[in-house]
């Protein structure tokens, strides 16, 4: 960094201004961010070794049909990617730690290594609308790609921040300048809380389609997971509803501390944080929710983990009455 380059952090925050250009700027990776990497780091390596687990359980349960299986496959694997995103960028932080950077490559590794735009209930939502109101499902290879669009499209954002924008902003936790538009990830934003919302009316018009024209059905085998079952049983559909749900339920604290922040200027460090764990926690959620409703997946964790199988026909979702339509 030549003499020209040397910056005092406090003059710059007190002067900042987005027509600077900071690329060549020498930044130090400080510890602030150490705190939560503590925290964040063994809830990552958790979760991330959760879904491979249940990534293996998937790709060798012999208790769901072809389709079922390759849907819930797709699934699984974005999630896993997901979850391999969140550690990679704990391992990063823990890597740079302490090191000196451009400003243009401490933008390149943080926006790089964070969790891509990822939406996935939109995508079965748009399957399984199609499948009850079309002709018949997509084709596995579209929703391979639909599953793909949403990372793809984050991925495009990072490359317009740090290559393109002309913005800085001050407020990343690990770089003191980072090249970013905050518009953009506003826009990010507003996508995924649109996809979320898009997928729940979707399901909720499809439960309506199904509690209307559809029968009861009659399962041979309670234990498989049939494309007909996949599609067409009302429980399954409430029990993805939830699912696509759930992460509404999981970032509103996280609204709620940054609500209080930028209303009444009131920060705890540890609230915002668990707020964030929360958050992270959507993950492993999900599956754990379909690991304990879903009895084709249950079972097949089961025989992975040397139990005994104890198969049950009633679904937590149903009555006993109502038990033909288990999950």
């Amino acid at each position: 960094m030549t003499e020209q380059e040397t910056i005092d952090y406090e003059e710059l925050y007190a002067n900042f201004s987005n027509s600077q250009d900071f690329s060549n700027f020498d930044i130090l990776v400080t510890d602030y961010y150490l705190p939560q990497v503590q925290i964040y780091f063994p809830v990552h390596a958790i979760t991330l070794g959760f879904m491979l687990f249940m990534l293996w359980s998937l790709a060798t349960n012999p208790y769901l049909h072809s389709r079922p299986k390759n849907l819930f496959l797709i699934s699984c694997f974005f999630f896993t990617i997901g979850a391999g995103y969140n550690i990679s960028f704990d391992i990063g932080y823990l890597y740079l730690r302490g090191k000196t950077l451009s400003v243009q490559s401490c933008s390149i590794a943080t926006r790089f290594m964070k969790n891509s735009l990822s939406v996935t209930g939109i995508v079965d939502a748009v399957d399984r609308y199609i499948a009850i109101f079309g002709r018949k499902p997509l084709r596995i290879r579209w929703i391979f790609l639909l599953y793909c669009l949403f990372p793809l499209i984050g991925i495009c954002g990072s490359i317009y921040d740090v290559f393109i924008s002309t913005n800085w902003i001050t407020s990343d936790m690990i770089c003191l300048i980072t090249r970013s538009s905050s518009t953009l990830q506003d826009i990010l934003l507003v996508i995924q809380w649109i996809t979320i919302l898009t997928a729940m009316v979707f399901y909720l018009i499809i439960y309506r389609k199904l509690a209307k024209h559809t029968k009861m059905l009659k399962l041979l085998n309670p234990d498989l997971m049939t494309q007909e079952r996949y599609y067409r049983d009302k429980q399954v559909v409430k029990l993805f509803f939830f699912s696509c749900s759930l992460p509404i339920f999981l970032v509103l604290p996280n609204m709620l501390v940054h609500a209080v922040n930028d209303l009444f200027g009131i920060r705890h460090r540890m609230v915002t944080l668990l707020s964030w764990v929360l958050l992270d926690l959507a993950i492993p959620f999900i599956w754990v929710v379909y690991l304990v409703f879903v009895p084709s997946i249950k079972n097949r964790a089961r025989d992975l983990c040397n139990c005994a199988p104890q198969v049950t026909n009633v679904s937590a979702f149903t009555t006993p009455a109502q038990s033909s339509t288990a999950i």
